[in-house]
């Protein structure tokens, strides 16, 4: 972390605002807060059956859209002979 501020970083008004920083993470995650290590990302859940369908169903309703499409051309240009 960087300080960018007009004041000098080592400054006690520095030192506060970033003790309050500290204070405030810590009770944002209900523990201590180290700066050095990153904190351990959430792990994503595991793949279902339904984030499989999802695709293939979206895939499904979009190739009927286009047939419709298509039988609607044929249909008009069928008329306009």
């Amino acid at each position: 972390m960087r300080w960018s501020g007009p004041e000098d970083a080592s400054g006690p008004a520095v030192q506060a605002l970033l003790l309050g920083l500290r204070t405030a993470a810590e009770t944002d995650t209900g523990g201590p807060v180290s700066w050095t290590t990153a904190r351990p990302r959430p792990t994503p859940p595991p793949s279902t059956l339904a984030d499989a369908l999802v695709p293939a169903g979206c895939f499904v309703v979009v190739a009927v859209l286009a047939a419709f499409v298509v039988i609607g051309a044929v249909t008009v240009v069928g008329w306009l002979r």
